[in-house]
């Protein structure tokens, strides 16, 4: 089962700070950004981490009902019916650990180091906090980046195709979110394998077929 159990997830990060990798951590809002990080972490045979922030679940259950439970579990429900068609573990938790994790089960449930706000940050910088023993990293601003300029040179290439401009009907295969939502997919997965080169774990998945 792709969506790590506590067993697993425990394992991965025992891996990741024996091995002196990290696990990309990324924060989602949608059921097509989530799949962009399922895509990512496959293609470069890596586990990872999938997170959602209170921000995040709550725009995920709609702005007519902005309930951060209703798009948290929503997201997760989605993860674990399409993980299990990706060769990779994924985990599933919050953008931020509350340290109650500690206080109510032990020293075992406190995470190794975490990279909180990995975003921008220069390879060798990432490097050296490889080697002080960070295992996860939070990374979300540059996902955001590379899923909406995608969508923005969609637009700008095809203005003409995208707007009713002067009465005209436009073209529907510009206009259809289907047709540059896919392209941004695909530009979020590519900077995932980007990240998750840079914490050196390419090819470092537990997963077995």
């Amino acid at each position: 089962m792709p969506v790590a159990t506590y067993e697993i997830y425990n394992r991965m990060l025992d891996r990741a700070r024996e091995g002196r990798f990290a696990y990309a951590a990324i924060n989602v809002t949608s059921l097509t950004t989530a799949n962009a990080v399922l895509k990512g972490f496959a293609e470069s045979r890596n586990d990872g981490i999938i997170q959602v922030s209170t921000g995040g679940a709550s725009f995920a259950s709609g702005s007519s009902v902005r309930d951060m439970a209703i798009g948290a579990v929503s997201i997760a429900e989605h993860v674990h019916r399409v993980a299990d068609r990706h060769p990779i573990y994924v985990a599933l938790h919050t953008d931020h650990c509350q340290e109650a994790v500690v206080r109510e089960y032990g020293e075992q449930a406190r995470f190794w180091l975490v990279f909180h706000g990995g975003s921008g940050s220069a390879l060798e910088e990432i490097h050296e906090a490889l080697d002080y023993g960070v295992v996860k990293m939070n990374i979300d601003t540059d996902m955001q980046y590379a899923f909406t300029r995608t969508i923005a040179d969609h637009m700008f290439r095809n203005y003409d195709g995208v707007l009713k401009v002067d009465g005209e009907v436009g073209n529907k295969k510009n206009y259809d979110p289907r047709s540059y939502l896919a392209l941004a997919e695909v530009a979020m997965a590519d900077r995932v394998k980007q990240a998750v080169s840079n914490l050196r774990g390419t090819g470092t998945t537990m997963y077995r077929a």
